[in-house]
């Protein structure tokens, strides 16, 4: 992993965070009608004027996605992999704000406040826990976990690594189909931060971290089987936008249908700043689905992929930037 990589991954987030910020839930025809200047396609930062969530913010501000992964970075800086400290750093993450929160997360971190522990804060008895709150904020996990392994000793402690990215999911989204979200997302970056990735056998590579998810989740099986829909991302070739769009529930907020549908765009141009675009205009859960594509390909090709007048048009560039080389002088070397 080297710096580059590390940067273009949290600066890579926060981009595709702000990119969809403006056209969250919004369809593509409504991005047009929106936005007539983009012509359909989102390439720089918009206002949301009118925005039913994020009206009033300024163009390039981010959100959620970008609060919650740099608090899961101070937390892996300060203590590695703990629990605890995950938990401090959500809270604090909690009463600084909430803005734009999924209710999952801001329930299950409201637990938190309230002392539940983490293994009982994300549990529910509806259909909640089945978001992208775990999957939107786990890229510095996921370098972590890269760096844990090539320094573990023996299988248990590659087991123990797994365990913790297991316990990090169930703290806000204690489901079956949550961890192996999380785990085919984790396994992505894991692999693009690599020095030399087979991009062709993503695919597979993704397909097996959703089954070894479910393996480690040790809960309750789904009626939906996100495993199959990773299962579809070897042929991602044959994919178009509207195609994607149709299949995958249109990008929306259930992780059954966001993680192959960001994973889609991303494996068809891994290496093009056109896979954020493609994306991002594709609305749905514009923000986090721009947070996903955003940090993988930040992760495979480093912060150079970003042109100039996302990085100086970004909020709060310098934020992440430090938050990225203080992580990067924590856990990085060059492999």
């Amino acid at each position: 992993m080297n710096r580059s990589k590390i940067k273009g991954m949290f600066i890579g987030t926060a981009i595709g965070d702000a990119l969809g910020m403006p056209v969250e839930t919004f369809a593509p025809d409504r991005i047009k009608e929106v936005y007539p200047e983009t012509k359909g396609t989102v390439t720089e930062y918009l206002v949301p004027h009118g925005h039913k969530w994020f009206d009033g913010r300024e163009a390039g501000t981010w959100t959620d996605d970008t609060q919650l992964t740099l608090a899961v970075a101070e937390s892996l800086i300060e203590a590695g992999l703990d629990m605890d400290a995950q938990v401090k750093k959500h809270i604090e993450a909690f009463n600084e704000s909430t803005s734009a929160w999924g209710g999952t997360t801001r329930k299950a971190v409201r637990n938190l406040c309230n002392g539940a522990s983490w293994e009982k804060s994300g549990l529910w008895k509806d259909r909640k826990g089945r978001g992208n709150g775990v999957a939107m904020k786990i890229a510095p996990l996921a370098a972590y976990v890269r760096f844990a392994i090539n320094h573990a000793d023996d299988a248990d402690a590659v087991k123990k690594v797994f365990t913790f990215v297991r316990n990090f999911t169930v703290m806000t989204h204690c489901t079956e189909m949550a961890v192996c979200a999380s785990f085919a997302q984790l396994v992505a970056l894991y692999t693009c931060l690599g020095e030399k990735v087979d991009v062709e056998k993503l695919p597979l590579h993704i397909k097996q971290a959703g089954y070894r998810g479910r393996e480690y989740a040790n809960l309750v099986g789904e009626s939906d089987d996100i495993c199959q829909q990773l299962e579809l991302l070897a042929n991602h070739d044959g994919y178009n936008d509207e195609r994607i769009i149709k299949e995958f529930g249109g990008g929306n907020c259930y992780c059954y249908n966001s993680i192959p549908f960001s994973l889609m765009f991303f494996l068809r141009k891994p290496h093009s700043i056109e896979a954020l675009y493609d994306v991002v205009s594709a609305g749905g859960d514009a923000d986090t689905n721009g947070a996903m594509v955003g940090a993988l390909l930040g992760a495979l090709n480093g912060v150079e992929i970003f042109p100039e007048h996302l990085i100086s048009g970004l909020d709060q560039a310098d934020k992440i930037i430090s938050v990225a080389d203080r992580f990067y002088e924590c856990i990085g070397e060059d492999e």
